[in-house]
Parts: structure tokens; C-alpha cells; sequence
């Protein structure tokens, strides 16, 4: 850095004017200094700095309230949240993750929710309420805090060899006192003012460990003064990196405009270690896009949740409060378990379903701009209708959902299913699930999950480490344009207009034709779809995932219908029957002709087929 004061003169010039606060340039020269607390800059970089900012946090919650902080009390939790994010917030709207590229908006619990209240040894404690687990867990880690039964214990005596782990030098001190006393006034224009400002801020503990006598000796230059309180922008803090995106795996640059980039996603679940193609992965967030509502199926054990709920968790800010997953119960023949309903024996009190449903659709009402995920595991292991039929209905009537006739109390009398909410069930098919109707199919996009030879020699000769956090909200800041295109109206496709007309005509000859909302939800899909797949491949995808569910029944009704629809895949010169061995680069519709096939070999040999495979 170079020129400006020199220490002795940092040490001994007094303030001329009564209020200073540390120059812009200063608070930027720290933050760089910072970003190099660790030299992975994902993972690591980041978890280190979350034991900084915790332990921060909850020593600012000690020296106000001197007491444990216990999590179980919603507005410990609050309090807490609120300390956290005077540690990370670079300006009203935004906050760091890591003092690098990882910036985010502001939420009520800076990524408390996600990244601490639901991970890490606060679950751990909340599971094992009669153990004492250390913050971070990490092996070789210094701990920062005790954790018991969700209470954050207070350990001053952790902070000296916290530091000197997390910090490991002075200048990394220093840059770490200049960021917590960025927003601060300061009395003296030196080193003593800085001290002086931490300690009315932080206790004494603290500030002992933080700040050694070594900071004495290190290039302060750099640590200027001015008038006013610096205000910074996230333009600013990119600014100062000279970043090389190649080197970058999920997040190469900080996505300010909210853009929604599909091979960021593909590339943050991909890192956590689960193998899934990117083509599978991009169908999924085309899917949601043109319709919030979509059903994976296949083979149990494929991936279907774990794709579900990394791909919700990547775009969720806080997990906690914007992922619900729902285990489907054999036994349910109601809406109770996701609504909830009005106690009979008490007048004016409202049960709240245990499964958390109907309070992530009040939070998705609440914030209308940020994606929320409703994940039904195991779908159809009760019928649909019976239990998700007001959901059925509202996706398509815009009408809200009567829950009750009581004007008071914290549940409203009727509640929108909002376009942010997102569902994804999951099934498998067996003795002892229920198939659906057409008239719940007709409403989604079905993805079937299938695992080829190749895939399975591939993963049975690979050692796979799996780390779902990888993607914990990693893609967070794309999801207001996430939502924003989800919601937005798009042009009926012309471009496939005649391959539809082909596939319409087929269906209507075994009255399992499609309408126009199917017209419309393909139209979607094939515009987002647009750039990423090629045309081919998009129109054999909504095929595969809208038209071919449709299909189910005996032999002698669907046969003919099936050698028709494998003809109008095939390439234009290609002549081949249904029965002849499967070659991908015979069709233009490759994904279709395959499902036509297998269903084709069911029929022949059972008498009846169907979309779900057993």
C-alpha cells in the first residue's frame, strides 16, 4: 500500500475536527485484505468468516444483555440475526458472505435461518438437547461458542486462540477492527481511536484478543480519516477484485441485477457432489418456470428428493423459512395435515398443520418477490385428489383457498396460492402406491429419473464425496429474476406448432388429447427452454414431460396410437419399426422415442401400460 501517515504519526496526531469516521478508501482496503482469511475462496473462505461473524455477533449480544443466547425464544433469535448483520452489511440493501465476490440482499436474518439456526451444531444440539457441541464442528477448527439444547453459551475464553486461527496475522487484525468500525465515529485520528471505538462497541474480552500490540508494527498506512460516515456500494467492493471467472466453479461474479443464469444453478448442485446430467437439471428449472408445479418420478433411490431440495436450497436465502419438504402419509384422506384446521372444541382458534405448509404459504403471500418451495415426498403414497385438492384447483382458478370464518387471529380467513410458490413432488410406483389422474398430470410437468448401464459403471468406479451445503444458497441472489420470469407472460410458440398438431391428433384417436392450457405451459417451457436446448431437444423434452403422461391403458387401445407417435420421432430418412433396437441417432426426438418404446414393450407384454413404470 504505501505512502500517507506514518505510524508514529497515526499514534500521536490528534483530531482537528470532533467527528471522524474511517475513509471509504480504508474500509475497501480492509475488505480486500480480508477476502484473504482463506485461499479456498468458496467453502472455506466462507466458514471461516461465518465463525467470525457469529462469534462477533453473539459477543455483542453478551455485552447488551449479559446472558446466554437461547434460540428456542423467537426474539433471542431476532436479536441475534440483527447483531449479525451489523457484522456483514455493507449498505442498507446488501451484505457479505465472505469478504469476496459472495454478496447478497439483506434479509430479516442475514442467512442466520439457512446457514446456522438449521445447519451446523445448532441442529446438532436441538436433536441431542443434552450435549454440548462446539461452534465450528470442523475437525481441527477453534471453537467460538458452546451450543446446548439450541442456547448460543458465551466463551470469552475461546476468543485469543480464535483469533489467532482466523486471523492468523496482524494485518488481517487490523482489517478486521477497521471493518467492525466501519459505520463508527471515531475521537482520535490513530491506532488508540480505533481501540478506543471497538471497546465501547464490544467487551473487553473481545477486544483484548482481537487487538494484539503486534498491530503496532504493521503498515497501517493505508487507514485514513474523513468528515462523514462512509457509504458503500457493491459496485465498490467488485471493483477491487481483478477476478478471473474461469477460475470461479459456481459463482464467478456478484449478480447485482438479480439475472437468472440456468448454468449457475447446474454448476452449484453439481459442486455439491451429486451426479445428475446438466440437461435433467436445466428441465427442472424450465419446468417450474412455465408451471410451478412439477412431479419427478422413477426408479426409488435415483435422486429425486436430493435434486428437489438442493435445487430449492440453492435458490433459497433462507432455508429455513422458504424450503418446506412434506413426507406424504399413507393415511391421509384430507387437507388437514397441509391447512390445518379450525379447532371445534375451542371457537376462534385456528390449528397450524405440524407439516409447516400452510405457514410457508403466509411467508410467500408476505414477500412476494422470493421464491418458496413446497416439496411432497412420496406423493402418491395416498391419493392426490383427497388430500391436495384445493391446491389442484387453485393453480388453475387464481381463487384463494377458504380456510376458516374467523376475521381475528393470525391465520386469514382465506389464503392465495401465490405464483412464488413452487412445488415439486416426488413418487414411486409400487403395490403400495396410488396412480394419478389425468386431471393432476394435466396440471404438471413430469421428469422421469432413469439410470443407464453407463451411469451406474460411471458411479460404482467413482469415489463420490457429497457435500450438499456446496450449494446452500449459493444461487440466492438470481432468484428474484427467478420468480419475476416465472411470473411473466410469454408469446404462443409458432415455431413447433405443426409437431404439436401431429402429437394433438394422435392423442384425440385414444381421447387423451390435450387442451390449451397444455398449449400454453409447452409454449413457456419451450421460451425459457430457448438458448440453453437446442430446438430439438427442447420439443422432445416437453413432449416427454407434458404429452406422453397422458397415456395409460390396455393393448388394444393404445398400440396403434404408440407405433404412430414413435413414426413422427424419427428422423426424415429413417424408416424403423417399434420393435427394433433403440438407436438415439435415428430420432430427432430421441427422449420420446424411448418412453414410446418402453411403453410399447409393456403393452406388448402385460396388456396395459402407463407413463410411471414400476
Amino acid at each position: 500500500m504505501g505512502g500517507g501517515n506514518s505510524i508514529t504519526e497515526l499514534f500521536t496526531r490528534q483530531k482537528e475536527i470532533i467527528m471522524a469516521y474511517l475513509a471509504k478508501s480504508t474500509v475497501l482496503d480492509a475488505y480486500k485484505l480480508l477476502s484473504n482469511i482463506d485461499s479456498e475462496k468458496q467453502q472455506g473462505l466462507t466458514q471461516k468468516v461465518s465463525a467470525l461473524k457469529y462469534a462477533s455477533a453473539l459477543d455483542l449480544y453478551f455485552k447488551n444483555y449479559n446472558k446466554n443466547c437461547d434460540l428456542k425464544i423467537s426474539s433471542n433469535r431476532d436479536l441475534f440475526s440483527s447483531y449479525v448483520g451489523e457484522i456483514v452489511m455493507i449498505n442498507d440493501d446488501y451484505c457479505t458472505k465472505d469478504f469476496y465476490l459472495s454478496v447478497s440482499l439483506n434479509g430479516r436474518d442475514f442467512d442466520c435461518g439457512s446457514n446456522f439456526y438449521s445447519q451446523s451444531s445448532v441442529k446438532d444440539s436441538k436433536t441431542n438437547p443434552n450435549n454440548t457441541f462446539l461452534y465450528p464442528k470442523r475437525s481441527g477448527w477453534k471453537p467460538v461458542m458452546d451450543i446446548k439444547n439450541q442456547v448460543l453459551i458465551y466463551r470469552p475464553d475461546y476468543f485469543r486462540d480464535a483469533f489467532s486461527y482466523y486471523l492468523g496475522s496482524s494485518e488481517l487484525r487490523l482489517a478486521y477492527i477497521v471493518w467492525l468500525l466501519r459505520f463508527e465515529r471515531i475521537d482520535e485520528e490513530n491506532l488508540n481511536g480505533l481501540l478506543t471505538a471497538l471497546k465501547k462497541n464490544f467487551s473487553v474480552t473481545f477486544c483484548n484478543a482481537l487487538y494484539i500490540q503486534a498491530i503496532q508494527f504493521v503498515d497501517s498506512s493505508y487507514i485514513k480519516f474523513e468528515d462523514n460516515e462512509c457509504q458503500l456500494n457493491v459496485d465498490e467492493i467488485t471493483s477491487i477484485f481483478s477476478v478471473n471467472t474461469t477460475t470461479l466453479a459456481y459463482n464467478p461474479t456478484i449478480r447485482l441485477n438479480d439475472s437468472f443464469d440456468i448454468n449457475s444453478i447446474v454448476n452449484g448442485i453439481l459442486s455439491t457432489g451429486l451426479i445428475y446430467s446438466p440437461t435433467l437439471i436445466k428441465r427442472l428449472a424450465f419446468s417450474l418456470m412455465a408451471k410451478p408445479f412439477v412431479i419427478l418420478s422413477g426408479l426409488a433411490g435415483s435422486g429425486k428428493t436430493q435434486l428437489a431440495l438442493a435445487f430449492a436450497k440453492c435458490l433459497s436465502e433462507n432455508i429455513e423459512e422458504q424450503v418446506c419438504t412434506v413426507s406424504i402419509g399413507a393415511d391421509w384422506t384430507n387437507r388437514e395435515p397441509l391447512l390445518g384446521y379450525p379447532n371445534a372444541l375451542k371457537s376462534g382458534e385456528y390449528v397450524k398443520p405440524e407439516s409447516g405448509v400452510l405457514q410457508l404459504l403466509m411467508r410467500a403471500n408476505d414477500n412476494p418477490s422470493k421464491p418458496y418451495f413446497l416439496i411432497l415426498d412420496e406423493m402418491n403414497l395416498s391419493v392426490v385428489e383427497r388430500y391436495f385438492a384445493d391446491f389442484l384447483s387453485a393453480m388453475e382458478s387464481g381463487e384463494k383457498i377458504k380456510l376458516w370464518d374467523n376475521e381475528n387471529g393470525d391465520v386469514p380467513k382465506e389464503i392465495a396460492l401465490p405464483k412464488n410458490v413452487f412445488i415439486i413432488g416426488t413418487i414411486n410406483v409400487d403395490e403400495t402406491t396410488y396412480m394419478f389422474s389425468p386431471k393432476v398430470l394435466d396440471r404438471a410437468n413430469v421428469i422421469e429419473f432413469k439410470i443407464a448401464a453407463d451411469e451406474m459403471e460411471d458411479y460404482l468406479g467413482k469415489k463420490v464425496n457429497i457435500n450438499l451445503e456446496q450449494a446452500y444458497s449459493a444461487c440466492a441472489d438470481m432468484a428474484v429474476d427467478f420468480v419475476t420470469k416465472a411470473k411473466s407472460q410469454v408469446e404462443k410458440d409458432e415455431k413447433n406448432k405443426a409437431v404439436l398438431l401431429l402429437f394433438f391428433k394422435e392423442l384425440k384417436e385414444v381421447n387423451a388429447e390435450f387442451g390449451y392450457r397444455t398449449v400454453n405451459e409447452i409454449s413457456r417451457y419451450l421460451h425459457f427452454a430457448d438458448g440453453d436446448l437446442d430446438d430439438n431437444a427442447a420439443i422432445d423434452t416437453a413432449i416427454l414431460q407434458k404429452l406422453l403422461p397422458k397415456l395409460h391403458g390396455s393393448a388394444k387401445k393404445l398400440k396403434k396410437v404408440l407405433e404412430s407417435m414413435w413414426k413422427h420421432c424419427l428422423n426424415k430418412d429413417v424408416a424403423k419399426e417399434i420393435d427394433a433396437e433403440f438407436s438415439a441417432t435415428d430420432f430427432k426426438y430421441p427422449e420420446s422415442a424411448e418412453k414410446i418404446q418402453r411403453m410399447y414393450n409393456a403393452v406388448v407384454d402385460n396388456g396395459f401400460t402407463s407413463f410411471a413404470e414400476a
